[in-house]
């Protein structure tokens, strides 16, 4: 066997995850600034969260979104009373790009202010959208998010692949299998409140961690075939 092909395979392989970032999982500790996390205030009006040097899980940076500054969506489609889009990371065409969720693990701790959430709850959700965002789909989880009451509330989860698990929140152009394996955006939604008083008070996240995993630019897929490809015939006599 020529010993030259493990390491040509190795150098592509170590080109592709620079060149690509593949498979790096999104971890977010806010300690230096917001992160490009947003708020949904109104179309076109998608303000970032507020940063905060210090007062977080280990005295260090979170943020924090007063739910007084967030804008209403709904009824949409399904009818499912009212959606206040929280605290999201927009991540399609800035930033790393989709992500694979499916069977992820995800963590995040939440403290709250005074908050009042109106028969509501706070969930996580994954979205995806075509490239000039006509087209979209967004699922939540099934178990909401524990908001400790002037307290850092641990939540981890281990996403289901199952879309029963799941709620459809928005939009009806993506399957939960295509939402699941390309997100564009996820983040925390708050959902089920009808008409009536708004939420309030203020919640703060720290910690957020997933092992979910970008997926491969196609640039990277193809470098990798080439690597596949070339190997195979550096083995043949």
């Amino acid at each position: 066997m020529d010993k030259t092909v493990p390491c040509f395979i190795a150098a592509l392989v170590l080109v592709a995850l620079s060149d690509g970032s593949a498979w790096a999982a999104y971890q977010q500790n806010w300690d230096a600034d917001a992160g490009q996390w947003q708020y949904w205030v109104s179309p076109g009006d998608e303000p970032g969260v507020e940063h905060h040097a210090q007062g977080g899980v280990a005295d260090s940076g979170h943020i924090s979104v007063n739910l007084a500054d967030v804008g209403w969506q709904g009824p949409l489609d399904p009818p499912i009373n009212y959606l206040y889009w929280t605290a999201y990371y927009y991540n399609q065409d800035s930033g790393p790009g989709p992500m694979d969720f499916t069977g992820a693990d995800i963590s995040v701790y939440a403290c709250g202010e005074n908050v009042e959430l109106q028969n509501g709850e706070l969930y996580f959700y994954l979205g995806r959208f075509n490239a000039d965002l006509s087209q979209y789909a967004q699922y939540r989880t099934q178990t909401p998010v524990s908001i400790g009451q002037g307290n850092w509330q641990l939540n981890a989860w281990t996403l289901s692949t199952d879309a029963a698990d799941w709620q459809r929140i928005s939009g009806n152009a993506f399957t939960f299998a295509d939402v699941v394996s390309h997100a564009g955006e996820f983040g925390f939604v708050i959902t089920g409140v009808p008409t009536g008083p708004d939420p309030s008070g203020v919640i703060k996240l720290d910690e957020f961690d997933t092992d979910a995993v970008l997926v491969p630019a196609p640039a990277t897929l193809g470098l990798l075939a080439a690597a596949g490809t070339m190997a195979w015939r550096r083995r043949r006599p």
